[in-house]
């Protein structure tokens, strides 16, 4: 598949690791991982990302279980070059993690791999997405903005840990009811 890159001519000039041919864009699945926390660590801006316990080999597969044929990766021979994971809950998208390795930016992959993912939200149905970006990541909002997404001023994300330790699938226990208590 031809990687509709938007290096210009001075891109190629002047980056040192200019494409050597076209990445292959392919779907996600739990056997990236290794690669995909890898490009993760390796990423200058990794803090942008907002990693978490969440995004261990279990919670990765679990989200690519749940949200087949939505998030991407970019590969470029045996390495994996660039990469985002898209979901939905039945009514709106949500891109995570969207990232490119340092000296494959500014060829028109991020972008390859939103317009990708829009794409596979639109088919199943979903008519809005929404970005996920820490407030700081100002080169990630240019991004964003610059791709057709909005700032929602009239909103907040708001979190709570649901009560499942990390590395676990089910709820922390209870505290125990001493006998005669109230």
């Amino acid at each position: 598949m031809q990687a509709q890159a938007a290096a210009t001519a001075e891109d190629a000039v002047t980056s040192p690791s200019a494409p050597v041919g076209d990445p292959e864009l392919r779907e996600h699945s739990a056997a990236d991982y290794p690669a995909l926390s890898a490009l993760w660590a390796d990423d200058a801006d990794g803090a942008a990302l907002g990693l978490s316990a969440a995004d261990s080999l279990a919670g990765i597969s679990q989200f690519f279980a749940r949200n087949p044929g939505l998030s991407f990766a970019l590969w470029e021979g045996p390495q994996l070059i660039g990469s985002v994971l898209a979901g939905h809950d039945g009514r709106r998208g949500y891109l995570y993690h969207l990232v490119v390795r340092a000296d494959r930016r500014r060829h028109g992959y991020a972008t390859l791999l939103v317009e990708r993912a829009m794409s596979a939200l639109a088919a199943a149905g979903i008519q809005k997405t929404h970005a996920m970006v820490y407030a700081a990541n100002e080169q990630g909002l240019e991004f964003w903005r610059r791709s057709g997404f909005v700032t929602r001023v009239e909103l907040v994300v708001l979190s709570r840990e649901t009560g499942i330790s990390s590395g676990s699938t089910s709820p922390v226990p209870e505290a125990r009811h001493v006998a005669g208590g109230a």
